[in-house]
């Protein structure tokens, strides 16, 4: 019977340990598939032009991808002098009960730091929809770019903070942040302004004045009076006075000036163009990609350690046997 007790006591060993090899190996893959970054972070419109004065709200989107989210921490960065960061308020994401962390507006650092988080034992989070908004107010004409920042450290009241943009998932062990996306923001003085078109004015052309020259009443001509006379045949011929010619008149010919009786030309005035008061920069800032620890990949199979069981298996019951007709 002591024969027996190695054999068992190996076999039993081995079956407990490739069983817990066979939970460990899968658990392992589990969590490597569950924290594969697939998140993103972006604003609700790729860029925004506003006037001085304007107060206007940037929603900040979130997509989980594939992940399971539990937390957000945002580090935005902004330009002080040309936007005002009034406030920040959290939307429905994360749902109605998630935790909005007090927001630090830091116009010094050029930055906003703040974390909306779900309460312990909550449901993770999976699809896409708006996080966060962030209510501005324009200050003065430029172009400045909203970002979410990787990380960057500061000191408020003596105490150095770290500002980071992360997404937790269900472990609360691994940022599952892929990539972000900017967006620009132009300021501008007032609305464009168009200068109206003046209508084109048109001198009248004055009538010409005709000068003609009367026509002079023809004369009627007097009968010859017969008279005596000493010569040859006794009377006088009547002599006839012819009668004055009619001089046509000529109409005046129309000239081009500005002298009496001229005809002026009208005159167009050119149409300005309209012009536009300020056209909006299109800048590209690159995403920030944060880097995320993988787990090593152990290289080992369910099914190859199922055969090293079945092996080893076989050994031992080979050698039970042996040792049993041995006996």
């Amino acid at each position: 019977m002591k024969k027996w007790i190695i054999p068992i006591i190996t076999l039993i060993i081995l079956v407990g340990g490739v069983a817990a090899g066979i939970y460990l190996v899968g658990e392992s893959t589990e969590f490597r598939e569950k924290a594969a970054p697939a998140t993103t972070l972006s604003f609700q419109t790729p860029d925004q032009t506003v006037n001085i004065g304007e107060t206007f709200v940037v929603s900040l989107q979130a997509n989980s991808g594939e992940n399971q989210i539990t937390g957000i921490q945002f580090a935005i960065t902004y330009d002080p002098e040309i936007l005002q960061a009034d406030n920040v308020t959290k939307s429905n994401f994360l749902g109605t009960n998630s935790n909005l962390t007090e927001p630090k507006i830091l116009p010094n650092e050029n930055l906003i730091d703040f974390a909306i988080s779900l309460p312990i034992g909550s449901t993770p989070v999976q699809g896409s929809g708006t996080a966060a908004n962030i209510t501005f107010t324009a200050l003065k004409e430029g172009t400045t770019t909203l970002s979410y920042t990787t990380s960057q450290e500061y000191f408020l009241n003596g105490v150095k903070y770290k500002a980071q943009t992360l997404v937790s998932d269900a472990s609360d062990t691994t940022n599952v942040l892929a990539s972000t996306t900017p967006i620009t923001i132009t300021v501008r003085s007032s609305e464009p302004i168009t200068t109206l078109t003046p209508t084109p004015t048109t001198n009248e052309v004055p009538a010409a004045v005709s000068t003609s020259t009367p026509t002079p009443s023809a004369t009627p001509t007097p009968s010859a009076t017969p008279t005596d006379d000493p010569g040859i045949g006794g009377t006088t011929l009547p002599t006839n006075t012819p009668s004055p010619t009619k001089t046509p008149t000529s109409s005046p010919t129309p000239t081009t000036g500005s002298g009496v009786g001229g005809v002026t030309e009208p005159t167009s005035t050119p149409t300005p163009t309209p012009t536009s008061a300020l056209i909006a920069q299109n800048l590209t800032t690159p995403t920030n990609i944060p880097t995320t620890a993988q787990l090593p990949d152990s290289g080992i199979e369910n099914y190859t350690l199922i055969y090293f069981f079945a092996g080893s298996l076989a050994i031992l019951l080979s050698g039970v046997l042996f040792f049993s007709a041995k006996s």
